[in-house]
């Protein structure tokens, strides 16, 4: 594992070992005290609609006057942008990009990994330099394929979804108190074992 993963790999086990801390000390209370944190978590239990915040999101947002009146600026600042990529990956070597991808136990298919990766950077940053262009010198060209593709999808019924309450624990939790605060308990400590290292290296 390389230095960049494992300092991550600890970051993230770390955050998990606080997490598990809090888990555990709530399964405690579910244990000792059961009544009272279920009085806690009445009062704190507030119902939040989200979907005045999730309609604002929803609605058209057009762009297309601004786009096509400054397509000069545009067209340049993207052009100047893949110009840019494609320099820093001319100059890029081999193992400066390697140093950028995890360690695989398999070199083959590490290999296989970095020439995909520089493969798909330099397609599209040709991609975006040709876009680029022809929103610089000839924007109209791009009028015909706006028309096919620029198709409202309203997310409506999907971001309802998310706004739906879903009080399965509310109704369970309550008739088993102290099982609950078990499980959570056995569950916290586990991952808290796993995750130790990360915390008390030494």
């Amino acid at each position: 594992m390389s230095g960049y993963s494992a300092e991550l790999y600890g970051i993230l086990s770390a955050t998990l070992f606080w997490i598990a801390a809090l888990t555990f000390l709530v399964g405690l209370l579910m244990l000792l005290v059961p009544g009272w944190l279920l009085r806690v978590s009445e009062r704190l239990n507030l119902w939040i609609d989200t979907s005045v915040w999730f309609k604002k999101l929803d609605e058209q947002q057009h762009f297309e006057r601004q786009f096509y009146r400054h397509h000069v600026l545009m067209g340049l600042l993207i052009v100047a942008g893949s110009l840019y990529s494609l320099w820093f990956l001319w100059r890029l070597q081999g193992g400066e990009l390697a140093a950028l991808l995890p360690v695989m136990a398999n070199p083959v298919l590490q290999d296989i990994v970095q020439v995909s990766l520089a493969c798909f950077l330099l397609a599209g940053n040709l991609f975006a330099l040709l876009v680029g262009l022809v929103v610089l010198l000839r924007p109209s060209l791009l009028k015909g394929l706006e028309a096919r593709a620029n198709h409202w999808v309203a997310s409506d019924q999907a971001l309802g979804r998310l706004d739906r309450q879903v009080d399965t624990a509310d109704r369970m939790v309550p008739g088993h108190p102290r099982l609950f605060g078990l499980l959570v308990v056995v569950g916290s400590l586990y991952i808290m074992s796993n995750t130790l290292i990360a915390v008390f290296p030494g």
